[in-house]
């Protein structure tokens, strides 16, 4: 479908980062990334968006150094007025931005400014959930999430992170695994969701649940890092040396920066 959009010029940026996030979604990032390229100096929220997702990527495939260039030139837009209010989701993708240059004060700054304007809107509130959860603050994630699931009550992604919300907080896996429930009965091709089911099996000492997680999770997308780490930690626990090794060596394969 985003192919066919793409063919249209006036949707052509956006609809190329949704093709781009599937093909990311699926462990093709190489592939995503080369789509997203000739379009990095793409003007006005289409481009803005090129640059968050190519951002995204370099960084999650272990080249942040890369990442500073296409999201630097997002954080210029605001620093220079080409991005302020009323503009609530180009704010927000200032604060992503923000946030994925490691400056959480910055990152904060520009999701209150585009709260203000739209303080309902489901992407900007589950990146600011993001931001606290990685600032060590689940409870503020929690609200920001439960404010984004009345608005968008069937995005699956949210669920999942209200999912590791749950578990930061206060290790409710029941909570957890139902969030995680959910989020697969929507999506069954989400695989953080899988992680976190691995995580809860871990927590719980279940090797056998978290390996089968693991493998369902890895069907998806075999590049996610995050569920790499999580089959080393599952072998380590159950004593498997050249198994967690195996699996610490194919995780720091995909992000040397892990």
């Amino acid at each position: 479908v985003a192919q066919h959009a793409a063919a249209m010029s006036a949707q052509m940026g956006r609809a190329t980062v949704v093709r781009a996030r599937a093909l990311a979604a699926r462990g093709r990032t190489s592939e995503a990334l080369q789509l997203l390229e000739p379009l990095k100096d793409a003007p006005g929220r289409a481009g803005r968006d090129v640059r968050l997702l190519l951002g995204e990527l370099f960084i999650g495939s272990g080249h942040r150094q890369d990442a500073e260039v296409p999201l630097l030139k997002i954080i210029d837009e605001y620093n220079t007025d080409a991005i302020k209010a009323p503009d609530a989701e180009s704010l927000a993708v200032v604060g992503r931005a923000a946030f994925l240059l490691r400056s959480p004060k910055d990152a904060n700054r520009a999701f209150n400014e585009s709260e203000r304007i739209d303080k309902s809107a489901p992407q900007m509130l589950l990146w600011r959930a993001e931001l606290f959860l990685d600032k060590y603050d689940p409870g503020h994630a929690e609200e920001a999430l439960k404010e984004a699931l009345k608005t968008a009550p069937n995005r699956a992604d949210a669920l999942v992170l209200y999912a590791r919300v749950k578990l930061d907080q206060t290790l409710d896996f029941d909570a957890a695994d139902k969030l995680v429930k959910d989020a697969l009965a929507i999506d069954p091709n989400l695989s953080g969701a899988y992680a976190v089911r691995a995580s809860i099996a871990l927590r719980d000492m279940d090797l056998a649940a978290s390996e089968a997680a693991i493998a369902a999770g890895l069907a998806i997308n075999p590049n996610d890092t995050q569920l790499w780490s999580l089959r080393a930690a599952t072998r380590f626990l159950g004593d498997d040396r050249p198994g967690f090794e195996a699996a610490k060596k194919e995780a720091f394969a995909r992000n040397p920066e892990l």
